[in-house]
């Protein structure tokens, strides 16, 4: 074979081991892990501004999604953005707010992942009377920094058709790298 042949042979395997990779990486992006870039303070303590996450779509397609999971969505008000929240109820559940407390089905709940000793709301704008019942298809969804953070207080259920997938990791800073602490939250005994 000449060394035109042997380049433009080259050239082919090239050509074909690039496209084999751009349709495995479409694959896994479509179907099992896309990267994000959280936007914001609403998710502290365990999630910080420029925080680079994966989220995993497949357990969503096995699964529904469960309290304490963090979720990736678009926004009702703004089907173009994505949001980073935790799911606080699901499907059948009904949701109460009241003097500062969330409850679901009648339950206070105790959330692990908001830090001992912060309040779960302060008083005044937060301090919200909200109840409704989520419909077979709607998630209520709230950020760990409650004072921080627009969610479904503010814009209502999230539609399971909107939820993109589960935060997986924490892949950037460094120092931040691990999983997403995923904790459902208890009813107060």
């Amino acid at each position: 074979m000449s060394n035109t042949g042997k380049v433009f042979s080259g050239f082919l395997e090239f050509i074909r081991a690039t496209a084999i990779v751009l349709v495995v990486a479409f694959v896994l992006r479509a179907y099992a892990v896309q990267p994000f870039i959280v936007d914001g303070q609403s998710m502290e303590p365990n999630l910080h501004t420029s925080d680079y996450i994966l989220v995993e779509k497949f357990s969503y397609y096995l699964r529904a999604p469960q309290s304490g999971d963090v979720i990736v969505f678009r926004a009702p008000e703004r089907p173009d953005y994505n949001y980073v929240k935790r799911v606080i109820a699901g499907p059948g559940d009904r949701v109460e707010i009241k003097n500062g407390n969330v409850y679901v089905n009648g339950s206070r709940l105790k959330e692990s992942y908001i830090p001992t000793g912060e309040p779960t709301f302060v008083s005044g704008t937060l301090d919200i009377n909200y109840h409704k019942t989520m419909s077979t298809d709607q998630y209520f969804v709230l950020g760990d920094n409650r004072n921080s953070s627009s969610d479904s207080r503010d814009w209502g259920p999230v539609p399971k058709v909107n939820i993109v997938g589960r935060a997986w990791v924490t892949v950037y800073p460094l120092r931040d790298f691990g999983g997403v602490m995923h904790a459902q939250p208890q009813p107060v005994k």
